[in-house]
């Protein structure tokens, strides 16, 4: 008769002994939580400046979906930003903009509420850029001349519109994340790992979804909270 299980239950909890010994302590988890009303974080500066290439990637809880609410917006409708958003009918849409423009739509119910989805804008300058939800590629496109512009979130926002707070995201972020460099065809994303992303370049990552602990400087706008995950 064995003294002891074969395994602990899941739920049991990590024990650090004196000695350094025992389970490793688990990592906390916190998402940051916006009331798609007026809470959002900002970039002020341009510390993360790059061209051609990249990847933004971020997990993602929608607890309403209305047109345009935004995840991620820089420079709208100016050459050199990137915008992603979604719509009421759960279409997500990524834009982009260099001296040619393209956009990339994930199809309609691809946006789901009450619950937690990776999101992966890959652009691959000259290739091919996408949308993986889920690690699921949707329609691409190719817009050309991205490498072309020099892209710097100097006016980046997160969950909002950079120009108004019409367009408020109401949810929750975590684990935002954005590299310099891409592939058209990446084939998993290990959220809580932002180098496994395809892009080769760190420019910034938010485990807990409100860029206040990505490193940048950043103006927060209304009252979004940190919350510890379930």
């Amino acid at each position: 008769m064995a003294l002891y299980p074969a395994a602990l239950p899941a739920s049991f909890p990590a024990v650090m002994l004196p000695d350094g010994g025992g389970l490793d302590p688990v990592t906390p988890c916190f998402y940051t939580e916006y009331d798609g009303i007026d809470d959002y974080y900002t970039i002020q500066d341009a510390t993360v400046a790059f061209a051609g290439s990249f990847t933004f990637a971020t997990e993602v809880w929608f607890d309403t979906l209305t047109n345009f609410d935004t995840i991620w917006i820089t420079q709208d409708n100016a050459q050199g930003g990137f915008n992603l958003y979604v719509y009421a009918d759960g279409r997500i849409e990524g834009v982009v903009r260099g001296t040619t423009s393209g956009s990339f739509t994930a199809p309609a119910g691809s946006a789901k509420t009450g619950q937690w989805q990776t999101i992966v804008l890959v652009v691959d300058d000259g290739v091919s850029s996408n949308i993986y939800v889920d690690d699921t590629p949707t329609a691409g496109a190719t817009p050309s001349g991205i490498g072309a512009t020099t892209r710097s979130p100097n006016r980046g926002a997160l969950a909002t519109d950079i120009d108004a707070t019409v367009r408020a995201l109401d949810g929750r972020l975590k684990n935002v994340t954005l590299r310099g460099g891409a592939t058209s065809t990446p084939t998993s994303w290990t959220p809580t790992d932002p180098t496994s992303l395809v892009g080769t370049t760190a420019k910034f990552y938010s485990p807990n979804g409100s860029m206040e602990d990505s490193g940048l400087s950043v103006t927060k706008v209304g009252a979004p909270v940190q919350v510890e995950c379930e």
